[in-house]
């Protein structure tokens, strides 16, 4: 069997339900930019597209080629790319709506080192590794020197199947600490009955919360890889709700008439209800009928389109009013 990553993407997304995670830790090989994140490809980037209208999170690792990732190099397409292709690291052309994880140091000291012993790399909290990727299109941080995993087994002997190591590296460590703080945040989230993280909501968090991303010689701020996660600031703000009211739009119809509104860029993972309220007192009967719909324009938005009817006889002002009961 062939190995194909966007059919394996496309596979699991079948197989999960909304809020579940996918962690893409893999890089493909630009063939004059190095080692690149795998959503500049066009069937990489529609398979996580794919995932992510399905409401399923992807975390992907930046890759390790010690690139930035805003070069203009990666405006240019390959032979064989569609020609509607653009650079998806730039956002603002296109956003396949992952998370993408970045390397950074982790604390002097962990694991009684201050150095790495291969790179010779003088560890500053949360600096970026000299070998991650970098750019603006990076969400977060984690350890990129330092982890703690199963295998290897140079952290202690014994039988194959018990064996550990300190000392998994990359970015193909960093994501799945990202992914471990999703699922935890998830898992609060359905302890409480509440709806998960949607993709674009978990970027958000990510990218407004966290222990900033610290400069190292040679490794200023602006080889931008993100912040660290901090569940501390992430599970508060999660499980925060909100709710408010107020008038979106006032509007007149004629007798029996019926009218189309609609409003845009409210945040997908608020909940919203509308009604349509006459501004006259009229008793005796209903005055007015409201249908919404919605269109998903982007990951992070949402519009809706209100239809409004007049049920009456004679001519009515309305306020349109909104209640966000959450999120």
């Amino acid at each position: 069997m062939t190995y194909n990553l966007p059919q394996v993407i496309q596979l699991a997304a079948d197989s999960l339900r909304p809020g579940d995670i996918i962690l893409i830790e893999q890089q493909y090989s630009h063939p004059t930019l190095g080692l690149t994140t795998v959503e500049w490809w066009p069937a990489d980037f529609d398979a996580i597209r794919y995932a992510v209208s399905r409401g399923v999170i992807v975390v992907e690792a930046a890759g390790n080629g010690n690139n930035n990732l805003d070069a203009v190099g990666y405006n240019t397409a390959l032979t064989g790319f569609p020609a509607t292709w653009r650079n998806p690291f730039n956002r603002a052309n296109r956003d396949s709506g992952a998370v993408v994880v970045g390397a950074g140091n982790p604390p002097p000291g962990t694991h009684g080192r201050n150095v790495e012993t291969g790179s010779g790399e003088v560890y500053t909290d949360r600096a970026r590794c000299n070998f991650s990727n970098f750019g603006s299109m990076i969400d977060v941080q984690g350890w990129g020197w330092e982890v703690t995993t199963t295998g290897y087994g140079d952290l202690q002997g014994g039988p194959e199947n018990e064996q550990y190591t300190d000392t998994f590296n990359g970015t193909s460590s960093a994501s799945p600490i990202v992914v471990g703080t999703l699922a935890c945040l998830q898992g609060i989230l359905r302890a409480y009955g509440r709806i998960p993280l949607t993709p674009a909501r978990a970027r958000e968090v990510l990218r407004t919360t966290g222990s900033p991303q610290q400069a190292a010689t040679g490794r200023p701020l602006t080889q931008r890889i993100g912040n660290r996660p901090n569940l501390r600031q992430l599970i508060p703000l999660v499980l925060q709700t909100n709710t408010w009211s107020g008038v979106q739009f006032t509007g007149s119809l004629g007798a029996n008439a019926t009218g189309r509104w609609y409003t845009f860029n409210w945040p997908a993972h608020w909940h919203v209800v509308w009604t349509a309220v006459p501004t006259t007192p009229v008793p005796g009967a209903p005055q007015l009928k409201i249908k919404t719909q919605v269109e998903r324009a982007s990951d992070g938005f949402i519009t809706y389109w209100l239809n409004v009817t007049n049920l009456s006889n004679r001519p009515l002002n309305f306020e349109g009013r909104f209640t966000v009961l959450g999120w």
